[in-house]
């Protein structure tokens, strides 16, 4: 059971950062094109 909170924890973290992450691209995209 811990396992699998500690997996599902995992996960959900690296799903903020990886929202995080493709803002921050686009946003450094959008000034190197601007």
């Amino acid at each position: 059971m811990t396992g699998f909170s500690l997996r599902t924890r995992i996960s959900f973290y690296a799903s903020i950062l990886w929202l995080f992450f493709s803002f921050f691209i686009a946003t450094t995209y959008s000034k190197l094109s601007g």
